[in-house]
């Protein structure tokens, strides 16, 4: 099967991460192309994870609205003779002249709630798009699918679940291990990961306060947070900067995160909202217990203290009291959330059957 997968770029984050893994997964059978629409720069190490068996194409698309890449995406498609293509992110929207005047089978991945995936035009134009020219809506978490029949329709209903490759360490395990050592007073200090671009949607405002209101109360912990954070002067990095106690670390980007989940106690996830988030997965593939709040798909993977632990609401203070009872668990129960979270992974959230079900779903057409 020749098989297309379009992308705004692959500069960073869930929606880039999936469907790098997945089309690395594909590509052990199929022929299978990546197009991202801006050009790839030096310090996107995420495009360096490519199969080297995939192609690549790049649409040099300018910043802002960029007419040309409606041409440029239709005349792809057009001399490609692709059997499927899958559009992520904004690559859906210039798409659209494409999937108009070709008979090709397309199919969109929704990456969060369809409220918040995009501003009202652009779902005007997505629902124009499902319903009068066959594009398929793939939901990434049963929330989310809810979410796409609330919004577009109860006909489109197909789901499939977020996938990940299972993390292994890297080389640079023991590096890693002796830099965290180095942040901790003592061997006992707890020590909590976050990953996630620093934005309002990842809540990290919320999740520094508790943090500090532990520290305060004298609680050994240590949060690390990784994410981007080279715009300096964005406004919630500095505020979050300004209030941050010297126990909270922000690392900036990390290609190694893998090693940085190896070496931590627990992975928070303090989202407002989410899809099914591909940090958390990939927690899950090294049996790290998240302690999560009830944003989004997280609802649908998470039950509390069965596979992690789950906030109640997505206030500070039911966040907090997670923390808290995480801290008070023994090393038993603490091993048996790590045994199923790891279970949960590989029943449900491993690659090979996510990309399994893609391919039955493009087979189908």
């Amino acid at each position: 099967m020749k098989i297309l997968h379009i992308i705004p770029g692959l500069h960073g984050g869930g929606a880039e991460t999936f469907c790098i893994n997945l089309c690395n997964e594909l590509s052990k059978e199929h022929d299978v192309t990546i197009c991202s629409l801006f050009d790839i720069e030096e310090h996107m190490f995420m495009a360096k994870a490519l199969s080297p068996t995939i192609t690549l194409i790049t649409l040099h698309k300018q910043l802002g609205l960029d007419t040309s890449i409606f041409f440029k995406i239709h005349q792809l498609i057009r001399t490609g003779n692709y059997d499927s293509v899958n559009t992520h992110l904004r690559g859906l929207f210039y798409s659209a002249l494409a999937i108009m005047f070709n008979k090709t089978n397309f199919f969109h991945t929704v990456h969060n709630m369809a409220q918040e995936e995009t501003g009202k035009s652009q779902r005007l134009i997505y629902k124009i798009l499902f319903k009068l020219f066959k594009v398929t809506p793939i939901g990434i978490s049963t929330k989310v699918s809810k979410s796409i029949q609330t919004e577009y329709g109860n006909q489109f209903n197909t789901l499939i679940d977020n996938g990940t490759k299972q993390l292994e360490p890297t080389d640079q395990i023991e590096y890693v291990r002796q830099e965290i050592q180095n942040y901790k007073k003592n061997l006992k200090t707890k020590v909590f990961l976050t990953i996630g671009r620093i934005a309002y949607q990842k809540n990290h405002k919320m999740l520094v306060d508790v943090f500090n209101k532990l520290l305060v109360e004298g609680e050994d912990v240590l949060l690390l947070i990784i994410g981007k954070d080279t715009e300096a002067g964005d406004p919630l990095l500095k505020q979050l900067l300004q209030i941050a106690k010297p126990e909270i670390h922000f690392l900036g980007e990390r290609q190694n995160v893998s090693d940085y989940l190896l070496c931590s106690d627990a992975f928070c996830l303090s989202s407002l909202y989410e899809g099914l988030p591909i940090t958390l997965i990939e927690a899950m593939s090294l049996g790290v217990i998240p302690i999560c709040t009830p944003a989004g798909g997280i609802v649908d993977v998470i039950r509390d203290m069965e596979n992690g632990l789950l906030s109640t609401d997505l206030s500070s203070d039911s966040y907090y009291a997670k923390i808290k009872q995480f801290l008070s668990l023994t090393a038993e129960v603490k091993t048996t959330l790590s045994n199923n979270v790891l279970i949960d992974f590989k029943k449900s959230y491993d690659i090979t059957s996510t990309a399994q079900k893609y391919l039955n779903l493009y087979n189908k057409g």
